[in-house]
């Protein structure tokens, strides 16, 4: 009887495979903007966005979970624009603001087909592991709890938009 080949993790190499490629996306998909000139503007709009809020750079770091010397790097250059978690976090900060505006015009239409492109990588990773995989019980629990979660953030956000 031939052994099944298994890489590192584990899984079939198909699988490890199509694993790597679903991270590099979401990799990639992490990148807000790419364009010159949103990199160039972003310290500008970070900073009036704040100011404008009437918020500290430590404030805004309070209530979005970043440290205060990290925005102030983005605010004089010295970092390039974060990744979308990130920006995600100040731009809910900061909703009227310049910089939401320009978030939501240039980043929102990448996200939402990277969203739909990782969900169907998803499907694809799924049906490739070994049937062995879903004898786990703890695995299938963790698994179903974090994509139960992922539902719930999905409709969440759906209903506070129908809300505004």
């Amino acid at each position: 009887m031939a052994k099944r080949r298994t890489s590192k993790t584990g899984l079939p190499p198909v699988a490890e495979q199509a694993l790597a490629l679903t991270l590099e996306k979401v990799r990639t998909s992490q990148i807000l903007v790419q364009s010159p000139e949103f990199v160039e503007r972003f310290p500008y709009l970070l900073r009036k966005a704040r100011e404008d809020a009437g918020l500290s750079i430590r404030a805004l770091g309070r209530r979005v979970a970043i440290d205060p010397t990290f925005i102030s790097r983005l605010e004089r250059k010295l970092a390039p624009p974060p990744t979308w978690p990130t920006m995600a976090a100040i731009v809910a900060a900061l909703p009227a603001s310049e910089l939401a505006q320009v978030v939501e015009r240039s980043g929102g239409p990448r996200l939402r087909h990277s969203v739909l492109q990782m969900t169907n990588d998803l499907q694809k990773l799924i049906v490739s592991l070994p049937a062995t995989t879903f004898s786990d019980n703890a695995w299938v629990d963790t698994v179903e709890t974090q994509l139960r979660k992922c539902l719930m953030l999905v409709r969440a956000s759906r209903d506070a938009h129908r809300r505004m």
